[in-house]
């Protein structure tokens, strides 16, 4: 709604007339109400005047007529009295006269002949005056006088009209000029305020003020004046900022037109003022049809949630050329109305340094994971030749060796594996730079990693001549969870440190609580020694990446300078931080604060016993490896114990010789020409008669990560080069132990059977295997004999007791079967052929594991002869059974 000139002088008029009334009532109020209070004080004192008038008068002629009658009441003169009371009652004012004797008798009485009983005002009768009568000193009697109020009370009314007439006329013209004065003075300034504050609203700041002066009226002008200048200056400041931001200003109205715009809008889009007054502001936003702004067209719709957000947008200058453009949105709120004010900036600049930005991270990150790629090829090309050095020189150690010639392997043997030890140093620190170096949470004893330091650290310890200590708080003993490689890793590096540097005295191993919580413990480890100890300069720099406390220390006892690194970061992984106290020869103690969850079950330290080689005798071993010199390592530690040895050059030809026969164990290399160990991991796992094949990884890759992808392909152990004969050895047993009823004789069915299958898509044909009528063998209890200690009567309870189990999982195979439910029937098939290769019966097995393909569905048809022939088999297995065992 707009104002005219018109209305705004309309209700000048009225104000100024409004404001001259108000003053003019209240200036006359005023007036009305001291005056009234002089009229009241001077009506009182006229009327306190008339009857102290009244009183004195009436006492006086009451005195005067009781002494004109006194001789005439002695001498009971009624004649005379009589007449001298009707003289003095006619007297003026005189309303009755009374005389009484000494008795109180009348004697007389007049009435004013002037006053009718119609004339006396009963509400406001006669004053009463009475006098004694003396005569001789004696009193004969009295007088009663009473005198009228009449004349009184009209000359006080006629005074009173005097006073309401001078009051009135006093006020009206004292009232008349000052509403004049304040008119002048007051009324006519404060209008001219007024008239100057509507220009300022309609941003005229011309408008002309009062005189200046010294009073009140003088000072409101001042403020005036001081606020009309300051907003003149604060829209010159908004102005100049509206119109030389560094960013485009765009104003708004509700419906999204643009009412104004600053000049670099101009600048940034192309367009002037005159040609976007009155357009939506869509017109600098490219077509909808592009799909570059979803959402983003109606920025200044508060609904979309976009009022006060900063958002990216494309934007089109006039030219119809796109750019980035930052976008935020502010209302301005009106009375009854709403706008928007639009800050927009080209944002070109800044996109192409973000740009640039992120390929130079890019080209970073890639620049790292080169380096990791270099040093995981770099680590395994170095293994491989490491296995070659410690393998060999390992079994040179078991030929017959002179005194140099022993001296000489001790050396080497040493020295590889001070390399192999530096290897892992920089593995480890690649990993920590990389934050792909992850904990094993696992639950573990203090008490064994204690046991486990001083195994390895005893013998070092005592060839110094110094003395091992192991302290271990007994509150400890209880079971933690973390990861036990790591701890044991970092005190390693700690204690190794420690013994290094220490040429007499002891070392200390320590491990404290300092906090019990109801779920963890605050643990503090410490390593002292009685060492060459430290400088506080030494100690600024003593856990940098390849630092040592100066040169001649890495002459002196040699090392990369990465272990104390690498157990910093270590102990900042599990939540601690490793410090240092030290003096120069001195010693050192080196500590850290670790907080360990308690363990969810109690970990008991099981005594290491040693194993049995003998087990591992005519265990049947496919290396899978390409290196030759690894080759001959493998093959002299494995028949060293009795095992039987089959090479293949690579995957390919690993998976060509499962077809042709069974292994108990597979050692499979990672990387290698023509397949490499993980497809052929892949492959095998994919052939149902190739699946149940025991495969070790034997590689190079020694980290986590590659153990992880290794089972991830499907295979069952992991050892990394180079190998160690105690390592393998402990392996092979792991294997036999988990696939002892796998049963690898060499029959021409099983060969036949495992070669068709390799061709074979799940569910197309029955392994010949899987038949029973070729196999020499329907079930080898000699398998289930060895596990129950060739115990008859165990072997037979467990021999029967799979029958049971069989014969019902048959019949939940079929009802599977009947309900076309392939994936419950693929999951019975697993389930029914464990038990099977337990007892030795690979047969049955052998049909269970067909099963296992139709996990996706397959032909029925060939399904329920898998089962009738399971049915078949397991008839024939209860009758061999019961004729082996008595």
């Amino acid at each position: 709604m707009s104002i005219t000139q018109d209305d705004r002088s309309n209700t000048m008029k009225k104000i100024q007339l409004s404001l001259r009334w108000k003053i003019f009532i209240i200036v006359s109020l005023g007036l009305l109400f001291a005056y009234g209070l002089v009229a009241v004080f001077r009506i009182q004192q006229v009327k306190k005047s008339f009857m102290d008038e009244l009183e004195r008068s009436g006492r006086e002629r009451a005195v005067l007529i009781a002494g004109a009658v006194a001789n005439m009441i002695v001498a009971h003169d009624y004649g005379n009295l009589e007449s001298e009371v009707g003289r003095i009652v006619e007297l003026q004012d005189v309303q009755k006269v009374s005389i009484f004797n000494r008795d109180g008798k009348l004697m007389v009485a007049r009435n004013n002949s002037k006053f009718t009983p119609e004339d006396i005002d009963f509400e406001n009768p006669g004053e009463l005056f009475v006098a004694p009568v003396i005569f001789s000193g004696a009193k004969v009697g009295s007088v009663e006088l009473i005198v009228s109020r009449s004349r009184s009370t009209g000359l006080m009314a006629s005074n009173y009209r005097t006073i309401y007439i001078a009051i009135a006329l006093s006020t009206i013209c004292f009232g008349f000029l000052i509403y004049a004065v304040v008119t002048i003075f007051v009324a006519r300034p404060l209008l001219r305020l007024v008239k100057a504050a509507d220009q300022l609203a309609l941003g005229n700041y011309s408008a002309e003020l009062p005189d200046n002066s010294r009073d009140e009226i003088g000072k409101l002008v001042n403020a005036f004046s001081a606020m009309r200048e300051s907003r003149k200056l604060s829209e010159r400041r908004l102005r100049a900022i509206f119109e030389n931001s560094p960013d485009a200003f765009i104003q708004l109205d509700k419906d999204g037109n643009i009412v104004n715009w600053n000049d670099n809008a101009e600048s940034v889009f192309g367009y002037s003022r005159e040609e976007v007054a009155g357009r939506n502001f869509s017109m600098v936003l490219p077509a909808k049809e592009l799909g570059l702004n979803n959402g983003y067209r109606k920025c200044y719709e508060k609904s979309e949630n976009l009022v006060g957000v900063i958002r990216e947008m494309v934007g089109q200058r006039k030219n119809r050329s796109l750019f980035p453009l930052e976008l935020r949105t502010s209302e301005i709120s009106f009375e009854d109305e709403s706008a928007f004010l639009v800050s927009a900036r080209d944002i070109s600049e800044r996109k192409e340094n973000e740009n640039k930005l992120l390929n130079a991270m890019n080209a970073a990150e890639a620049a790292n994971a080169a380096k990791s790629i270099f040093l995981s090829n770099m680590s395994h090309e170095i293994r491989t030749p490491m296995n070659s050095i410690i393998g060999m020189t390992n079994l040179a150690f078991k030929t017959q060796l002179n005194a140099k010639q022993h001296d000489y392997l001790s050396k080497i043997d040493y020295a590889a594996k001070h390399l192999l030890s530096l290897i892992n140093d920089i593995l480890d620190f690649s990993k920590i730079e990389a934050n792909k170096l992850e904990l094993e949470i696992i639950d573990f004893s203090l008490s064994d990693v204690f046991d486990n330091l001083s195994s390895q650290l005893m013998h070092g310890a005592s060839a110094k001549g110094l003395h091992l200590k192991l302290d271990l708080d007994p509150d400890l003993s209880v079971p933690l969870r973390g990861d036990r490689l790591r701890l044991t890793q970092v005190l390693l590096n700690l204690t190794s440190n420690a013994i290094k540097f220490t040429d007499k005295g002891e070392v200390n191993i320590l491990a404290r609580k300092l906090e019990e919580g109801a779920e963890d413990f605050l643990i503090r480890f410490e390593v002292r020694d009685t060492g060459i100890g430290l400088s506080v300069q030494e100690q600024a720099g003593l856990f940098k990446v390849f630092h040592q406390a100066d040169a001649s220390t890495t002459r002196k006892y040699g090392g990369t300078g990465l272990g104390l690194a690498i157990s910093k970061q270590l102990a900042e992984l599990m939540g601690g931080s490793v410090e240092v106290v030290s003096q120069p020869n001195a010693g050192s103690t080196f500590w850290f604060d670790v907080r360990l969850p308690r363990g969810n079950k109690t970990v008991t330290a099981q005594p290491a016993t040693p194993l049995d080689l003998a087990v591992l005798k005519n265990v049947s071993v496919l290396v899978v490896e390409d290196n030759l010199f690894n080759q001959q390592v493998a093959v002299e530690m494995l028949r060293e114990v009795g095992c039987g040895v089959t090479l293949a050059n690579n995957g390919q030809e690993a998976i060509e010789m499962l077809y042709k026969r069974r292994f108990n164990c597979v050692l499979m290399d990672v990387q290698m020409p023509v397949m490499d160990g993980m497809e052929a991991t892949r492959r095998i796992r994919a052939n149902p008669a190739l699946a149940d094949t025991y495969i070790a990884a034997m590689t190079a890759n020694a980290g986590r990560e590659d153990r992880e992808r290794c089972l991830a392909a499907g295979m069952n152990d992991f050892i990394s080069k180079p190998v160690f004969a105690e390592n393998l050895y402990a392996l092979l047993a792991r294997c036999m132990r988990s696939s002892v009823a796998q049963g690898c004789e060499e029959t021409g069915a099983v060969q036949n059977g495992m070669a068709e299958s390799a061709h074979k898509m799940p569910g197309d044909s029955i392994p010949a295997s899987a038949t029973g009528i070729n196999h020499a063998m329907l079930i080898d209890l000699s398998v289930l004999g060895k596990m129950m200690g060739n115990d008859p009567a165990k072997t037979r309870k467990f021999a029967i007791k799979f029958l049971h189990s069989a014969q019902a999982g048959i019949a939940e195979i079929r009802q599977a079967l009947e309900q076309e439910n392939w994936a419950q029937l693929a999951a019975l098939g697993h389930r029914n052929k464990s038990p099977a290769r337990t007892v030795g019966a690979n047969s049955f097995a052998d049909l269970c594991l067909s099963l296992e393909s139709f996990k996706h569905g397959g032909d029925i048809v060939q399904a329920r002869k898998i089962v009738e022939k399971m049915d078949g088999l397991l008839l024939k297995i209860e009758n061999e059974i019961g004729s082996e065992i008595v």
